[in-house]
């Protein structure tokens, strides 16, 4: 039988906790290593007095989301600001790729979204049908009297939500 090495493991999204406002020294010194990272940023304005500077700031602070194999997620430690990798028990904390996607396709639109520390509760899996997102599968749930779409990254229980006119989603069974 033929032993599979373990650097032949497919590469996954996994997360790295970070020293509070060094994401992007963090993900700099990983890209300098040729690993792919993803730092999801959003825009805001910012004013100090008269003065108007539009910030790029990290979408989940303290957060990276790295790509590699396991095995080679350990040495990512010794990067400077980098506190630990998440875990669940003994085994990494792994995002799936169509998380990753869906928020890299919400950031791209340029609309309105909230970050979310997102409820214990699941909301009813649906899938979008119609606009800029369609095809793209989260959940349903109601905030204000209004329906939002959730896109969910149960590892850092955190999510990023849309509103979306309820008549363009379906539900997934």
């Amino acid at each position: 039988m033929v032993g599979t090495s373990s650097q032949s493991l497919p590469k996954k999204w996994h997360v790295l906790y970070v020293a509070f406002k060094h994401e992007k020294k963090v993900a700099a010194r990983i890209a300098d290593l040729n690993i792919e990272s993803y730092l999801p940023l959003r825009k805001e304005v910012r004013m100090w007095g008269s003065r108007r500077k539009e910030l790029e700031l990290p979408l989940f602070p303290q957060y990276i989301f790295v790509k590699e194999n396991p095995r080679f997620l350990v040495p990512l430690l010794r990067i400077n600001g980098v506190v630990k990798l998440l875990c669940f028990g003994k085994e990494y904390a792994i995002v799936k790729e169509d998380e990753i996607e869906s928020i890299r396709l919400i950031l791209a639109e340029n609309i309105a979204f909230k970050e979310e520390n997102i409820p214990f509760v699941k909301g009813k899996k649906v899938r979008i049908r119609r606009g800029a997102f369609e095809g793209v599968v989260g959940e349903l749930y109601q905030k204000g009297g209004k329906s939002r779409f959730l896109i969910r990254i149960d590892s850092i229980a955190k999510g990023i939500s849309v509103e979306v006119p309820i008549e363009w989603m379906e539900e997934v069974y």
